[in-house]
């Protein structure tokens, strides 16, 4: 069988295009599976993400605490 890339123990699956779809939508980018295993992995990762973006203001003022401490300890830099 020259020329096959596939072994015959190696069975490429076929992807699910409408699934692949339903899950680029819910998740907000195009997984590169859909084990069920996965896409649950996905989920959590996705609300933890939301869970500290919702809190992300209470650490702005962080962000500009740490930019005028740079700006006074270099200020030729700026």
């Amino acid at each position: 069988m020259e020329g096959r890339w596939v072994q015959d123990e190696q069975v490429a699956t076929m992807i699910d295009m409408n699934r692949l779809r339903e899950l680029t939508a819910e998740l907000g980018f195009m997984p590169a599976t859909t084990d069920a295993a996965d896409i649950e992995r996905h989920r959590q990762h996705n609300k933890n993400a939301d869970y500290w973006l919702a809190r992300s203001h209470r650490f702005a003022h962080l962000s500009g605490e740490h930019e005028l401490r740079r700006q006074r300890q270099n200020p030729a830099a700026d």
